[in-house]
């Protein structure tokens, strides 16, 4: 199995060395900064090979990538409007980079026809993914917690946390983000590593 670090040693340590390839990760947070700053500092350590962005939220600053020092030449870009159309780039992408970052819409409050069919699709293809990718892919998603949390429809539904061999949750303490790897295939779970603030 063959790892890719981060540039934070101790999220390393955490993870057992770094995010798989060949393999689906999950990045959880309430805050969008928390997941993008693990999602960075993967694309940051990269330093061969080409990367991939699949932004299906529309939030993604490329700018942001180059401040925090990646090189940007080497990371592709996708923003479709679609989400099923999304997950199809995710999957040929996946067999040609070596990491690809899914930026997952905002969940739904409401249930739907639509919410049902694309949860189904998105298990079909994250079923794929896991056969046939050889990139690590990581998605970034987005929690909430409180009452109304049980009444969120996820984009991947509950697929995403049985495929991914990986799962870390970002919370802030006392200011301060905290990734927490609460899933890990690899290594022991339950590392911690503190992300800069």
């Amino acid at each position: 199995m063959t790892l890719i670090p981060t540039t934070n040693p101790d999220l390393n340590d955490a993870l057992g060395g770094g995010f798989a390839m060949g393999s689906l990760s999950e990045v959880f947070s309430q805050e969008r900064d928390g997941r993008w700053q693990v999602a960075i500092s993967l694309l940051a350590n990269m330093a061969t090979g080409l990367a991939a962005v699949v932004d299906l939220r529309g939030d993604f600053d490329l700018c942001e990538l180059a401040d925090a020092g990646v090189d940007v030449s080497r990371v592709l870009v996708s923003q479709p409007g679609v989400f099923e159309v999304g997950l199809d780039i995710v999957e040929r992408l996946a067999e040609s980079v070596e990491v690809v970052v899914v930026n997952l819409p905002a969940p739904v409050m409401e249930e739907s026809y639509e919410a049902h069919m694309s949860i189904r699709l998105a298990s079909q293809n994250l079923r794929r993914l896991c056969s046939q990718s050889r990139a690590a892919v990581v998605f970034l998603s987005e929690y909430e917690c409180g009452s109304g949390f049980c009444n969120r429809w996820e984009p991947c539904g509950s697929a995403l946390k049985y495929f991914a061999s990986q799962r870390v949750m970002v919370k802030r303490e006392e200011g301060t983000p905290i990734a927490k790897v609460v899933k890990n295939k690899y290594a022991p779970p339950f590392g911690v590593a503190e992300l800069a603030a």
